[in-house]
C-alpha cells in the first residue's frame, strides 16, 4: 500500500530546489509537481543535506 506524507520545512538559509535544466529565458527553474504545478523538494536533495550535517 502506498503512503503519502506532506511535510513543511522551515529553512535557516536560502533554498533553491532546481531542476538542473536551465534552458531558455529562465536560468534556474524550480522543481514543480507535474499535475499541480506546486513546487516540491526532491527526496535526494533532502537526503544530501541530512548526510552533510551528520
Amino acid at each position: 500500500m502506498s503512503q503519502t506524507a506532506l511535510l513543511f520545512l522551515h529553512v535557516l538559509s536560502p533554498l533553491h530546489a532546481g531542476t538542473g535544466q536551465g534552458i531558455g529565458a529562465i536560468d534556474l527553474p524550480i522543481a514543480r509537481e507535474k499535475a499541480t504545478g506546486i513546487p516540491y523538494l526532491p527526496g535526494s536533495s533532502l537526503k544530501g543535506v541530512l548526510r552533510d550535517q551528520a
